[in-house]
């Protein structure tokens, strides 16, 4: 949903750098790590690298350069075994076991049939934010919900760290 096209009044987005005409609070710091299917993983053999294995990433409709840079950083030599602009999609075929992305922590650690592939990757970590526009920032009913988001959140920052 689109915070300038007025389509929601509050958005959480996960960004280094909220974009610019949004104000709000930062609520945690998201990890992401890449993940495989633990059927994958006993497949590849204990030996794999991270370019031994077959890639999960987006297609030309979503930006995935920073992807192309980390794996060319990382695993050069890896090959992407699917692209699709559709997260879903990508979540599927990684559960069935069809190649590796990154997921934040708290989705993948919580997925018995996961496991995380390679070293710790702390530069992939984001900050969570509750955002909204300007205009809006002094709204009583708005300012309460995004208090409630910013408390909400505290108790789970392991968990989004993924340090849990």
């Amino acid at each position: 949903m689109s915070l300038i096209r007025r389509e929601a009044d509050v958005a959480l987005r996960p960004h280094n750098n909220p974009a610019e005409g949004l104000v709000g609070r930062r609520v945690g710091r998201m990890q992401f790590e890449a993940y495989a299917a633990r059927s994958l993983v006993e497949r590849m053999g204990p030996g794999a690298t991270l370019a031994d294995f077959p890639w999960l990433h987006s297609d030309e409709r979503s930006d995935g350069r920073w992807l192309d840079d980390w794996l060319a950083r990382n695993a050069p030599g890896a090959r992407v075994s699917l692209r699709s602009d559709d997260f879903a999609v990508r979540r599927h075929a990684l559960s069935a076991g069809m190649g590796v992305t990154f997921l934040a922590c708290f989705d993948g650690d919580a997925d018995p049939g996961l496991v995380r592939v390679g070293a710790r990757h702390s530069e992939e970590a984001r900050d969570l934010w509750v955002l909204t526009l300007p205009e809006l920032r002094n709204n009583r009913r708005i300012r309460a919900f995004m208090d409630h988001v910013h408390d909400a959140f505290k108790p789970h920052q392991r968990i989004l760290e993924g340090s849990a």
